[in-house]
Parts: C-alpha cells; sequence; structure tokens
C-alpha cells in the first residue's frame, strides 16, 4: 500500500514561479500540489478547503501582511505547517516569519533536490532552514549575546559603584556608619582619636561623594543603597 502523498499548498504572486514548483514538486511522486494561491484571502480560504500538510509561502504577497496570514493559519489550523520560500535572508524577515509561526525557511535560490529533501525534512521533522538562513541566525544570536555581556558588564560597574567601598574611603565609610549610629562630631572625634576639624573635612567628603545635602540625607541613602541596615 503506497504512502499518502503531502499535500502542499503553494502561495506566491508570481504565477509562473508557482508553476514552476509546482511541476518540480509532482514530479516526484511523494507530493501533490493541491492548490495555488496569491493572496491572504486566497491563503485562508484554500488552507480551509484543502486542508494541507504544508504551505510553502512567499513572504510577501499580495493585499496584507504575510505574518499575519501566518500567524491566523497556524492559529487556526495548528497541524498546518507554513514554510516561507523566499529571496530574503536578512534576520528582519527570518525572524519576523518564525515569531509568526512560521516552521521553515527556504530561499529561491535553491537547487530542485535541495528544495524536495527541505520540504520532506519539514514534513518528516518539523522544520527546516536554508544553510545561509542559519548562518544569519548564528550571526543575530552572537550579535545578541555580545550586547548582553556589554550590558552585563555595564550593570556590574554600576552595582560596583553602589557598593560604599567603591564610592567612601574605609574611614569615610566608618564614619558614615557612626553618623548612622547617631555620633555627633564631637563624639566621632573623641571615638576614632581625631579632631572636629578632620571630622568635618570627613563628612563634607562624604557628603559630596553620596550627592546629598546633609548627614541625614546621608544616613537615608545609605541606607536605601543598602550600605547601612536599620
Amino acid at each position: 500500500m503506497n504512502s499518502p502523498k503531502v499535500k502542499i499548498l503553494i502561495i506566491d504572486d508570481h504565477q509562473l514561479f508557482r508553476e514552476g514548483v509546482k511541476r518540480i514538486l509532482e514530479f516526484e511522486e511523494e507530493f501533490i500540489v493541491v492548490a495555488e494561491g496569491k493572496t491572504r484571502s486566497e491563503t485562508i480560504s484554500l488552507v480551509e478547503k484543502y486542508r494541507p500538510d504544508i504551505v510553502l509561502m512567499d513572504i510577501n504577497i499580495s493585499d496584507f501582511d504575510s505574518m499575519e496570514t501566518i500567524k491566523k493559519v497556524t492559529e487556526t489550523y495548528p497541524d498546518v505547517q507554513i514554510v516561507i520560500l523566499s529571496f530574503y535572508d536578512d534576520e528582519i524577515h527570518v525572524m519576523r516569519a518564525f515569531d509568526a509561526g512560521a516552521v521553515g525557511y527556504l530561499l529561491k535560490e535553491m537547487a530542485t533536490e535541495e528544495l524536495m529533501n527541505a520540504i520532506r525534512s519539514v514534513y518528516q521533522e518539523g522544520g527546516y532552514v536554508h544553510p545561509k538562513v542559519t548562518l544569519t541566525l548564528i550571526q543575530k544570536y552572537r550579535c545578541l549575546m555580545k550586547q548582553k555581556q556589554t550590558l552585563e558588564a555595564q550593570i556590574n560597574e554600576v552595582e560596583d559603584l553602589n557598593t560604599p567601598t567603591q564610592v567612601l574611603t574605609p574611614r569615610e565609610y566608618e564614619i558614615l556608619q557612626l553618623i548612622a549610629a547617631g555620633c555627633s562630631n564631637r563624639a566621632l572625634s573623641n571615638k576614632l582619636y581625631i579632631s572636629e576639624k578632620t571630622v568635618k573635612n570627613h563628612v563634607s567628603a562624604i557628603l559630596r561623594k553620596m550627592s546629598v545635602a546633609d548627614r541625614t540625607a546621608a544616613v537615608v541613602e545609605s541606607i536605601r543603597r543598602g550600605w547601612i541596615s536599620v
């Protein structure tokens, strides 16, 4: 008993191209092109009528955004697999297609045997991406990872600057902790065995480095930053 044929719907603006792809596919007994179309409305109605296994679709179809068409088909008919066949191999078109629900992305420059093997792969394994498109995705991934690493480094730098030892000297941080404990300048002077003038200089430096106006604001800000617990 022969296996059932893979039912394919072709959606493309250009009739000659559709006919050419149809002839190529039907050269193999395992494939059958059940219908052809060129617009969004045709795509929806043809999918509803023929329930193809695979919709082979150009990314630019007439009368509507093809991404909306992909979303509509995949949401309504989840068993139908959408495969893009396009001239475009840039990441914008590729990522938009996959985001919309496509499971394959092929290029119109593919040789006949490549095209048939790709469609077999989609039907049997659930997806296929042209090698050139794969390279595009890898490059995009590398770019995103680089951006992620740069952002993490910037976040770490900001976090480092928000630690007391990165902003204040050890002596200044000690004085800040004592201020938070309620010590006056005289008490600080006595406790640390330094002059009140030196204490005032340290306090002024703390206020300047923390960008606050007074001792109370310095304590509040240090609590907000997590430098001092209450």
